[in-house]
């Protein structure tokens, strides 16, 4: 499932209906187009601000260290469509404490089409069988029912409340978990 991607060098998780893999130069330009859809931040906890703010956090992304630490803790990810279309951007994080928190940014042309499910399902799949986490965490905001719904219809469940700092001040987030099965994925 985890490849290293020798066309662009870097991490893969490839599946039947996304592929989720490190940035590379070329996803430059798709990745400043999905930067500009206003109505993707209406739930998301941070916002991009400008084009130029756009560029900046794409080299960033680019460049980021977590990219050639070893052990790696930390992926920013394109999510790409089983043609190649740029759809957006997923990040996990494996913690400290033996869990992985996950989360997508989706373009909203690319909403309801079964992406933010299938890149889900890669990161459930890696977090428990090739990381051996014990769980594994993902937040959404309470107004959020399509979000909430992908993350319940893989079997995360709400564990609680928690409030967070956001752009548009602070808002509550939902804080949803799935702990790993006693039977192999």
């Amino acid at each position: 499932m985890a490849t290293d991607a020798a066309a662009h060098g870097g991490f893969e998780l490839a599946g039947r209906r996304v592929q989720l893999r490190d940035f590379c130069a070329s996803d430059e330009d798709d990745f400043l187009a999905w930067a500009a859809f206003e109505e993707m931040y209406t739930y998301m906890p941070f916002r991009i601000e400008s084009p130029e703010a756009a560029k900046m956090e794409f080299r960033r992304l680019l460049g980021h260290p977590s990219r050639q630490a070893v052990p790696r803790r930390h992926w920013f990810l394109a999510t790409l469509s089983p043609e190649g279309a740029f759809v957006g951007v997923t990040g996990f994080d494996h913690l400290s404490d033996g869990r992985v928190e996950f989360g997508w940014y989706l373009s909203p042309p690319y909403w309801r089409r079964g992406y933010a499910t299938a890149a889900t399902e890669l990161i459930l799949r890696f977090a428990f069988e090739e990381l051996a986490v014990s769980e594994v965490t993902a937040t959404c905001d309470p107004d959020n029912a399509a979000s909430r719904r992908v993350l319940e219809k893989n079997g995360l469940r709400v564990v609680g409340e928690e409030t967070r700092d956001t752009w548009r001040g602070t808002r509550p987030r939902l804080r949803l978990s799935l702990s790993r099965p006693a039977s192999a994925w």
